[in-house]
């Protein structure tokens, strides 16, 4: 059995052979694996970049979004640790329904196209698509533990690592025009290409037609970060 057969050797072989990958999986569909990778390390991400936010930062964050606290209020560090262990949660649990809901998009899409292409395997073909994050998180993961705090902003915004056109904006750029501008990122670019070749191979469709299908997908997740980063403005 080759990488491109295997589980978990797929998980590596995508990245420099998405063809024969993909071309693997169209016969035998894998996709826990990846699916559960990709949710650790969101977890782990998560964790450690709120581990170098600074209490005081925090609160800050919370009083430019007009929430009082209560004079009962858990202490800055109590309230920190409670928003670092909801985003780790979150990151673990939330992360495999949207993958899901991802894969689910793409398969109702394709096949009104055309394409008999099944769940398990639009499934598949999502969650190896998005391992280039993994490989993002794997690269940020010490970038943040070698830095003494991380700013909200900075942590919201995924602004870890510059990849993305996030360094245009200033301090008095826009979080919609920030989030508009932090999308646009090699990691997610690979992502488009990598879903791109798949979908084409495993759901027996034209370059173009998967080509099209992804970007609309992007496209709307875009639009949907850029307007909850304008209602939180």
């Amino acid at each position: 059995m080759t990488m491109e057969d295997s589980g978990f050797g797929r998980i590596a072989s995508v990245l420099w052979a998405p063809g024969k990958t993909f071309a693997s999986i169209a016969a035998r569909p894998t996709w826990w694996q990846a699916l559960v990778l990709l949710s650790l390390l969101g977890a782990v991400s998560v964790y450690v970049g709120f581990s170098k936010v600074e209490p005081a930062d925090f609160m800050r964050m919370l009083d430019e979004q007009g929430r009082e606290m209560p004079a009962n209020a858990p202490s800055p560090e109590t309230m920190l640790q409670f928003a670092l262990w909801g985003g780790v949660l979150g990151a673990a649990l939330l992360a495999p329904v949207v993958y899901v809901v991802v894969a689910l998009i793409f398969w109702v899409t394709l096949r009104l196209l055309g394409s008999e292409v099944d769940f398990v395997r639009s499934l598949s073909v999502a969650v190896h698509g998005f391992l280039p994050f993994a490989v993002a998180a794997l690269i940020s993961i010490p970038v943040v533990l070698g830095r003494e705090t991380i700013a909200m902003e900075d942590l919201q915004s995924g602004q870890m690592l510059a990849s993305h056109l996030g360094f245009l904006a200033s301090e008095e750029t826009g979080k919609a025009v920030v989030a508009l501008l932090t999308s646009v990122d090699l990691f997610s670019i690979w992502c488009i290409a990598l879903l791109t070749i798949g979908y084409g191979v495993v759901a027996r469709v034209s370059r173009g037609t998967a080509l099209g299908v992804v970007l609309s997908v992007w496209i709307v997740g875009v639009l949907i970060k850029v307007g909850m980063a304008a209602a939180f403005t």
